[in-house]
Protein backbone atom coordinates (compact mmCIF):
# COMPACT_ATOMS: atom_id res chain seq x y z
CA UNK A 1 0.00 0.00 0.00
CA UNK A 2 1.41 3.31 -0.98
CA UNK A 3 4.88 4.57 -2.27
CA UNK A 4 3.50 4.28 -5.51
CA UNK A 5 4.56 7.81 -6.49
CA UNK A 6 1.32 9.66 -5.94
CA UNK A 7 2.01 11.29 -2.47
CA UNK A 8 1.91 14.78 -1.94
CA UNK A 9 4.62 16.36 -0.09
CA UNK A 10 4.08 18.43 2.78
CA UNK A 11 5.62 21.59 3.83
CA UNK A 12 8.19 19.58 6.39
CA UNK A 13 9.26 17.98 3.25
CA UNK A 14 9.65 21.26 0.65
CA UNK A 15 10.69 24.09 3.20
CA UNK A 16 13.71 24.00 5.52
CA UNK A 17 13.58 26.10 8.38
CA UNK A 18 16.44 27.92 10.65
CA UNK A 19 16.94 25.86 13.49
CA UNK A 20 15.17 22.69 12.90
CA UNK A 21 16.44 19.98 11.14
CA UNK A 22 14.52 16.35 9.83
CA UNK A 23 14.14 13.94 12.78
CA UNK A 24 15.46 11.30 10.16
CA UNK A 25 16.32 12.26 7.53
CA UNK A 26 15.70 9.06 5.62
CA UNK A 27 12.89 10.01 3.06
CA UNK A 28 9.95 7.63 2.11
CA UNK A 29 8.02 5.79 3.88
CA UNK A 30 7.43 4.56 7.44
CA UNK A 31 6.72 6.13 10.44
CA UNK A 32 7.81 9.94 11.08
CA UNK A 33 10.35 9.85 8.26
CA UNK A 34 10.17 13.47 7.76
CA UNK A 35 9.39 15.12 11.55
CA UNK A 36 10.86 18.32 11.93
CA UNK A 37 12.49 18.71 15.63
CA UNK A 38 14.22 21.24 17.06
CA UNK A 39 18.30 21.74 16.92
CA UNK A 40 20.28 20.82 20.13
CA UNK A 41 22.32 24.22 20.11
CA UNK A 42 25.64 23.81 21.98
CA UNK A 43 26.76 27.11 21.72
CA UNK A 44 24.92 30.16 23.32
CA UNK A 45 23.90 33.36 21.62
CA UNK A 46 25.34 36.43 22.75
CA UNK A 47 22.68 37.62 24.25
CA UNK A 48 22.09 34.65 26.74
CA UNK A 49 26.07 35.14 27.00
CA UNK A 50 26.21 38.79 27.76
CA UNK A 51 22.72 37.78 30.26
CA UNK A 52 24.58 35.24 31.80
CA UNK A 53 27.46 37.30 32.49
CA UNK A 54 25.61 40.04 33.97
CA UNK A 55 23.62 38.12 36.58
CA UNK A 56 27.02 35.86 37.64
CA UNK A 57 29.92 36.36 39.92
CA UNK A 58 32.78 36.72 37.49
CA UNK A 59 35.55 34.33 39.89
CA UNK A 60 32.69 32.13 41.75
CA UNK A 61 29.98 32.17 38.99
CA UNK A 62 27.36 32.14 41.36
CA UNK A 63 24.31 34.19 41.49
CA UNK A 64 24.59 37.95 42.28
CA UNK A 65 23.84 39.12 45.67
CA UNK A 66 24.10 42.37 47.51
CA UNK A 67 26.51 43.86 48.09
CA UNK A 68 27.94 43.73 44.14
CA UNK A 69 31.08 45.67 42.76
CA UNK A 70 32.02 46.26 39.25
CA UNK A 71 34.99 46.40 37.62
CA UNK A 72 36.50 48.68 35.32
CA UNK A 73 35.25 46.47 32.11
CA UNK A 74 31.86 46.37 33.70
CA UNK A 75 31.95 42.51 35.01
CA UNK A 76 30.38 42.70 37.95
CA UNK A 77 31.40 40.28 40.97
CA UNK A 78 30.05 39.58 44.69
CA UNK A 79 32.31 41.85 47.14
CA UNK A 80 32.26 38.80 49.55
CA UNK A 81 33.79 36.55 47.07
CA UNK A 82 36.50 39.13 45.79
CA UNK A 83 37.17 39.86 49.25
CA UNK A 84 37.76 35.91 50.04
CA UNK A 85 39.79 35.92 47.00
CA UNK A 86 42.11 38.92 47.60
CA UNK A 87 42.78 37.15 50.84
CA UNK A 88 43.76 34.01 49.54
CA UNK A 89 45.74 35.75 47.17
CA UNK A 90 44.24 33.98 44.34
CA UNK A 91 46.15 34.16 41.17
CA UNK A 92 42.52 34.24 38.89
CA UNK A 93 42.26 37.88 40.33
CA UNK A 94 45.90 38.79 39.18
CA UNK A 95 44.71 37.16 35.67
CA UNK A 96 41.30 40.21 35.32
CA UNK A 97 43.92 42.71 36.85
CA UNK A 98 42.45 43.22 39.62
CA UNK A 99 44.94 43.70 42.90
CA UNK A 100 43.01 46.21 45.43
CA UNK A 101 39.36 47.26 46.78
CA UNK A 102 40.68 50.48 44.04
CA UNK A 103 40.32 48.38 40.96
CA UNK A 104 36.55 47.67 41.91
CA UNK A 105 33.21 50.26 42.45
CA UNK A 106 30.59 49.13 45.00
CA UNK A 107 27.21 49.42 43.02
CA UNK A 108 25.05 52.75 44.31
CA UNK A 109 22.36 51.35 46.91
CA UNK A 110 19.81 53.63 44.93
CA UNK A 111 18.62 55.85 47.23
CA UNK A 112 18.60 58.72 45.49
CA UNK A 113 17.34 56.80 42.59
CA UNK A 114 14.04 55.73 41.53
CA UNK A 115 14.14 52.21 41.63
CA UNK A 116 17.05 49.86 43.33
CA UNK A 117 19.81 48.55 41.28
CA UNK A 118 19.30 45.06 42.30
CA UNK A 119 15.89 43.59 42.24
CA UNK A 120 14.34 40.10 41.56
CA UNK A 121 17.58 38.57 41.57
CA UNK A 122 19.16 40.49 38.47
CA UNK A 123 21.01 44.08 38.11
CA UNK A 124 17.95 46.94 36.80
CA UNK A 125 18.18 50.54 35.51
CA UNK A 126 18.15 52.74 38.11
CA UNK A 127 16.00 55.13 36.13
CA UNK A 128 13.71 52.94 34.53
CA UNK A 129 13.55 49.52 36.19
CA UNK A 130 14.57 48.04 33.13
CA UNK A 131 16.29 44.33 33.87
CA UNK A 132 20.00 44.23 33.33
CA UNK A 133 19.40 40.63 31.42
CA UNK A 134 21.57 41.16 28.19
CA UNK A 135 18.92 42.67 25.90
CA UNK A 136 19.75 46.16 26.53
CA UNK A 137 23.21 48.06 26.65
CA UNK A 138 23.88 49.78 30.12
CA UNK A 139 26.37 52.09 31.37
CA UNK A 140 28.17 52.28 34.86
CA UNK A 141 29.27 55.74 36.57
CA UNK A 142 32.98 55.06 37.96
CA UNK A 143 32.80 57.63 40.31
CA UNK A 144 29.32 57.35 42.07
CA UNK A 145 28.65 53.31 41.35
CA UNK A 146 24.89 54.03 39.45
CA UNK A 147 24.15 51.94 37.06
CA UNK A 148 21.59 52.70 33.89
CA UNK A 149 20.48 51.61 30.56
CA UNK A 150 22.04 53.52 27.77
CA UNK A 151 18.75 54.45 26.51
CA UNK A 152 18.05 56.18 29.28
CA UNK A 153 21.03 58.18 28.90
CA UNK A 154 20.20 59.15 25.33
CA UNK A 155 16.11 59.94 26.46
CA UNK A 156 17.68 62.30 29.44
CA UNK A 157 19.71 64.18 26.43
CA UNK A 158 23.34 63.40 27.67
CA UNK A 159 25.63 62.41 24.91
CA UNK A 160 28.01 59.38 26.00
CA UNK A 161 31.69 60.83 27.31
CA UNK A 162 34.10 60.74 29.26
CA UNK A 163 33.33 63.55 31.74
CA UNK A 164 29.82 64.56 32.46
CA UNK A 165 26.93 64.10 35.35
CA UNK A 166 25.55 61.07 36.52
CA UNK A 167 21.98 60.99 35.33
CA UNK A 168 20.82 58.98 38.55
CA UNK A 169 22.55 60.92 41.40
CA UNK A 170 23.82 63.70 39.81
CA UNK A 171 27.19 63.59 41.14
CA UNK A 172 29.86 65.72 39.18
CA UNK A 173 32.45 64.38 36.68
CA UNK A 174 31.16 61.00 36.43
CA UNK A 175 32.85 58.67 34.18
CA UNK A 176 30.51 57.06 32.30
CA UNK A 177 31.84 53.31 31.20
CA UNK A 178 30.01 50.38 29.57
CA UNK A 179 28.98 47.24 31.45
CA UNK A 180 30.42 44.26 29.70
CA UNK A 181 31.77 45.85 26.44
CA UNK A 182 33.29 43.33 24.44
CA UNK A 183 29.97 40.92 24.21
CA UNK A 184 28.04 44.14 22.97
CA UNK A 185 25.86 43.98 20.35
CA UNK A 186 27.34 45.39 17.10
Amino acid sequence: MGGDGGSIPGRADIVRVKGYEFKRNLGGMGYDPNTMVLKERGALSPQEARGLALTRCRVSQLPLHVPIVLDRSGYPYNKEELLERMLAKSDVLKSLGIKSLKDVVTINDGSEALFAPFANGTLQCQLTGVPCNGSKRFLFNWTCGCIFAEKAQREIGQQRSTQQNCPVCGAPNAKILPMIPDLAPP
